[in-house]
């Protein structure tokens, strides 16, 4: 504790040298500024830091108290005021630490301000100086919007292909592509949307591929609308492909993943006709994915698979699963329909929609 006592000035004295310390007159005037804000003086505050930028020892204090002096002009409609502050901050420290933030912010004076034209190109123009920012997506959807209300579907797509070209080594290019491709979809080129979706997948696979699971889901969607449920299914496996457990137990899955699974069973039962294979998938379901709640889904599937192909050992077996496992289920209350000898819980009222695909009655 004695050492760790002594070497407290050392440390101060090292940041001191180093330049991390603000002056004493820079912190009184950027601590009245704060409580004028806090008062709702804001007039007072702009001065209180236009005075903090003249006190400050280092460029990162002034680029600090310049942005709260631009943020407070905003706040009171000065926006003139404001545009000058930013200008002036991005001007003096174009790659300072505040300047990401200035970037857009100076975008978002001019929409404040009603002009909508010059606010969308400086937000365009922010976007493509900072595409990494956390302020770019949302910015980006902005712009899109704005583009699409302004002049259309094709001028949002220009603007998408513009912004591929100018970003594609930037951390924007997943959420491009992405939304893109969401465009064509809109427009119903389903073929152009899937050329999109795969190649988001592509450029951006799973871990690192936030949209990976997401794109290949939409793939499948549009994979079908064309008539090729051969290939959604391969879209769903490639998916599911990537799944991998976790070292301390569980896994790393993604809400697409047991959905996708259950999907991927549902295809080959219906659209290609593969009764065995839809059985496999669906065991999948609910002993890969225990704390689905698709699980109950798959269960019933499963149980309903085996009891029309004449597997009735199975039909019970599963439906004996369905009501131990899971017995607030609506398919528990149900599950003479597959298995006479089981016995839903006590309680429980069979529903009739659930029936409907059994041709049955309610009981």
């Amino acid at each position: 504790m004695r050492r760790l006592r002594l070497l407290v000035p050392a440390f101060a004295a090292l940041a001191l040298a180093c330049g991390s310390v603000p002056s004493d007159a820079w912190l009184r005037a950027k601590a009245a500024g704060d409580r004028a804000t806090g008062s709702g003086r804001l007039t007072e505050a702009a001065s209180a830091y236009a005075e903090a930028q003249r006190a400050a020892r280092w460029p990162r204090d002034r680029d600090e108290a310049q942005l709260l002096e631009a943020a407070t002009w905003k706040r009171l409609g000065a926006y003139d005021k404001a545009t000058a502050a930013y200008r002036d901050l991005l001007q003096r420290s174009p790659q300072g630490g505040r300047a990401e933030r200035a970037t857009f912010e100076l975008a978002e004076v001019a929409l404040a301000a009603g002009d909508a034209p010059a606010g969308f190109r400086l937000l365009e123009a922010a976007l493509v100086a900072w595409p990494g920012s956390g302020h770019a997506p949302r910015a980006l959807a902005r712009l899109v919007s704005y583009t699409r209300d302004a002049a259309g579907d094709a001028a949002a797509l220009a603007l998408y292909d513009s912004l591929l070209v100018r970003l594609a080594s930037s951390e924007l290019d997943e959420t491009l592509r992405y939304g893109r491709a969401t465009l064509l979809e809109a427009r119903g080129d389903a073929e152009g949307a899937l050329a999109g979706w795969l190649a988001c997948a592509e450029r951006h696979p799973y871990p690192f591929g936030a949209l990976f699971d997401d794109a290949l889901w939409h793939a499948a969607d549009a994979e079908e609308h064309l008539g090729r449920p051969e290939r959604a299914a391969e879209h769903l496996r490639e998916m599911l492909r990537v799944r991998e457990p976790s070292t301390f137990g569980g896994s790393y899955d993604r809400p697409r993943f047991p959905e996708a699974q259950l999907r991927l069973a549902r295809l080959l039962r219906d659209a290609l006709h593969d009764r065995a294979g839809a059985r496999r998938e669906l065991a999948r379901v609910y002993d890969e994915f225990p704390a689905s709640r698709l699980c109950d889904d798959a269960l019933w599937d499963a149980a309903r698979l085996a009891r029309e192909e004449g597997d009735a050992a199975a039909a019970c077996s599963l439906g004996a699963r369905l009501v131990r496992d899971l017995p607030t289920s609506r398919y528990a209350a149900c599950v003479a329909a597959v298995c006479a000898e089981v016995k839903p819980p006590p309680g429980t009222r069979c529903r009739a929609y659930v029936l409907e695909a059994l041709g049955g009655a309610a009981r």
